[in-house]
């Protein structure tokens, strides 16, 4: 029997730096999935906008998360955004059992978060 799993999480979050990659929301993959990933952000501080795209897929082998290569980035933050915030950078981050969808923001800059993490999966 083959367990398929489609899911969407969202969540906000706030940077304030470039330094720091920030978690927007998570995933926990259960043991055994290989899943198809896709992160949407939004981003807003004043009148400057960001968004941007990321895919890629993961696998958890005996409770251990890959992100398998390097995420592609279908829409980059330079292309979706304006003013400094195109600088932000967006990921795909395994941690243990979890896998996240994170940002790093600008200098001395606070900029709110919205985004949304697609999952689609099979545990077989």
């Amino acid at each position: 029997m083959t367990t398929k799993i489609i899911d969407h999480i969202s969540g906000t979050a706030q940077t304030t730096d470039a330094a720091t990659a920030t978690t927007i929301c998570s995933f926990t993959v259960p043991t055994g999935m290989s899943c198809k990933l896709r992160g949407s952000v939004a981003g807003q501080q004043g009148t400057n906008t960001a968004a941007s795209e990321i895919e890629g897929g993961c696998i958890n082998n005996s409770g251990t998360v890959t992100v398998a290569g390097t995420p592609d980035i279908p829409l980059s933050m330079t292309a979706g955004s304006s003013g400094a915030l195109a600088t932000s950078v967006l990921s795909l981050v395994a941690s243990t059992n979890t896998v996240l969808l994170k940002v790093n923001g600008v200098a001395a800059t606070t900029i709110n978060w919205f985004g949304i993490l697609e999952v689609v999966g099979i545990v077989p």
